[in-house]
């Protein structure tokens, strides 16, 4: 842009004889508007330069340098909570209704026996130390029968008065299909109509309404009560990421720390995060059987219950049941492998003598990505300096053009 910011020879300034300035005009006149605007043009260039480029690919390479192992820490959590996932699906494929509890039953009177069944069997001694996520505890009721009788899962078990006024009592859904003495419903499709199933009573039959006719009827109920179930999660890290920041900082966001993130940490997202943001002190959060804790609102982790986490929704493996872990030498094996594996799970969550667990992993990756952190801003704010003063040259340069224009009465 020629002629901006020329220097004129200045005259003896009045009172300071020999005191040199700079004008930005026409040569040998006064300041002028656009000799002004000029000079800060020329100014603002001078923020594009080579050094200023340098910082930041200097920032960007310490960046990489803390990135790459915070991404092999964070595979290394991830391999590790595969490995957990394996043990818990085994537990799931084995603590089940077909496969040990109708040959080992555990009945109770309440539906809060029933949940607190569940702990004994797959908790480790503590919440947090077995594969039993809090909160995750519900019942089905039972009912059995003195003969051996087929359900199938989706229809409906009704009771009522008989012939030749039949009418409906109590129904509930089948939860599982089976043929013998056991029948289960979902809680929460069971209908008391005028009362409860009751124990010695043949009028009860299997259809696809909820309707009792008394077109056939079951053999007698002999006991009705309650089931203890669990639904196991996956052990989940959560990841603090601030999109702006990370994988590549975007200049043309003004505020980094303004939408943060919390996601799963995963393959896609292994070795960002950062530390310090909103209430959540640290990159990498590990939460035993999910994240759960938070969402009932118990403070876990040193987190008030007042704090609100956009989390991602924890993925279920399935379900297991309480049943009597002495009844039959299955029950016994099978009760034996679950201690033997929540173990194992352990070992993997938190260490032990010359084993790393996630929790180690943790650790150390919230050491590095603070540090990773440090250059992402740092170079963030050499690219947001850059779109700053764009910006700023473009609203200049857009001043001076109408300034320097003889149809708007310029050069000013």
């Amino acid at each position: 842009m020629a002629g901006i910011g020329t220097i004129a020879q200045p005259p003896n300034y009045s009172g300071n004889p020999g005191f040199a300035y700079t004008e930005y005009g026409r040569k040998g006149g006064p300041s002028s508007a656009v000799g002004l605007i000029g000079a800060r043009i020329n100014t603002v260039d001078q923020t594009f330069t080579s050094d200023a480029q340098r910082s930041y690919e200097v920032n960007v390479d310490r960046y990489n340098t803390f990135k790459a192992p915070a991404e092999s820490i964070d595979d290394e959590i991830l391999d590790l909570q595969d490995d957990i996932k394996d043990e818990k699906t085994w537990i799931t494929q084995n603590a089940t209704v077909d496969n040990i509890w109708y040959e080992s039953p555990a009945i109770f009177s309440t539906t809060t026996d029933a949940k607190n069944a569940v702990s004994p069997i797959y908790d480790g001694g503590a919440i947090s130390n077995g594969v039993d996520t809090k909160g995750m505890a519900f019942a089905r009721q039972v009912i059995e029968f003195v003969g051996d009788e087929t359900f199938t899962a989706g229809l409906f078990l009704s009771h009522g008065t008989p012939a030749p006024n039949p009418t409906t009592i109590a129904y509930g859904q089948i939860a599982f299909s089976s043929t013998g003495k056991y029948v289960m419903l979902d809680l929460n499709t069971v209908v008391e109509v005028s009362g409860p199933f009751p124990t010695g009573s043949t009028e009860f039959q299997v259809g696809v309404t909820t309707t009792y006719d008394s077109s056939t009827v079951l053999s007698a109920s002999s006991q009705v009560g309650y089931v203890g179930f669990t639904t196991l999660l996956e052990d989940l890290s959560i990841i603090t990421r601030l999109p702006a920041l990370e994988p590549i900082p975007d200049g043309n966001e003004s505020d980094i720390f303004g939408n943060v993130q919390y996601d799963a940490l995963d393959s896609s997202n292994s070795g960002q995060g950062v530390p310090g943001i909103s209430f959540v002190a640290t990159a990498n959060t590990f939460f035993p059987n999910a994240n759960n804790y938070l969402q009932n609102g118990d403070g876990y982790g040193g987190y008030g219950s007042g704090d609100v986490w956009s989390r991602p929704p924890a993925t279920e493996i399935g379900e297991v049941v309480a049943f009597s872990t002495t009844g039959t030498s299955k029950a016994v094996s099978i009760a034996g492998s679950i201690t033997s594996r929540i173990d194992v799970i352990n070992h993997k969550r938190f260490g032990a003598a010359g084993y790393n667990g996630i929790t180690s992993f943790t650790d150390t990756n919230n050491v590095i990505k603070k540090m990773k952190k440090e250059s992402a801003v740092n170079a963030w704010s050499y690219k947001r300096s850059d779109v700053d003063m764009t910006n700023f040259k473009n609203e200049l340069t857009n001043a001076y053009e109408i300034l320097n224009d003889p149809q708007y009465g310029g050069p000013w």
